[in-house]
């Protein structure tokens, strides 16, 4: 992205998903893979390389969607550049021979409080995914496997103050997280280690 004074692009660090307090020059990519004017995903990369990104229906945005993606930033004499890579097990689409997805792009001038479209956007019409521009010709193209595994093991060391006997204790399990279909996601615990679960606070 052109800038003739790349000394001033803002790049302050700041922590993922936490995009409207960051200082910083930003790139957002916005992704509707229904193309309905009202769903679409967002992935956000600032200057300095932070990644924002979450999920939006219609005018109800929900940062705490994380995606798995990557990015790359470079900063140049005349220019800042971002790398995006997004795999297809990121978004939701449907199985359907040709699609017409929804796109659009936004880049924010930090210094000057300035936000730029891609495709037009009006003022005067509520909301922005209503106005994407669209990709023609996704062909052939086919869900991947949405399953993810994620084991885990703990230990435990206790003493019973009675007679002052050490004791240990293993635990192992796993949560499971599968992509049923578009519109569904099944969420599984084998033996949860209800070890980790806070208590109420006593009254």
């Amino acid at each position: 992205m052109y800038d003739n004074n790349p000394d001033s692009i803002i790049k302050d660090l700041g922590v993922r998903d936490e995009f409207t307090h960051m200082n910083s020059d930003l790139f957002t990519v916005l992704i509707s893979t229904f193309n309905d004017g009202v769903n679409a995903v967002e992935f956000m990369v600032s200057a300095s390389g932070v990644q924002s990104d979450g999920k939006h229906n219609g005018n109800h945005g929900d940062p705490n969607w994380d995606g798995v993606w990557q990015s790359e930033v470079n900063i140049t004499d005349n220019a800042w550049i971002v790398e995006m890579r997004i795999p297809y097990s990121a978004l939701r689409f449907s199985k359907e021979e040709s699609q017409t997805w929804g796109i659009h792009f936004f880049r924010q001038i930090r210094r000057y409080r300035e936000w730029s479209t891609w495709n037009f956007a009006d003022n005067n019409v509520q909301g922005f995914i209503n106005q994407m521009g669209e990709i023609n010709g996704i062909n052939d193209i086919e869900p991947p496997l949405r399953l993810s595994v994620t084991p885990y093991v703990s230990a435990y060391l206790e003493n019973d103050g009675d007679d002052n006997s050490w004791g240990n204790d293993f635990n192992a399990g796993m949560d499971l997280k599968w992509g049923i279909s578009q519109s569904f996601t099944l969420d599984m615990i084998l033996i949860p280690d209800f070890g980790q679960v806070q208590s109420d606070d006593e009254i």
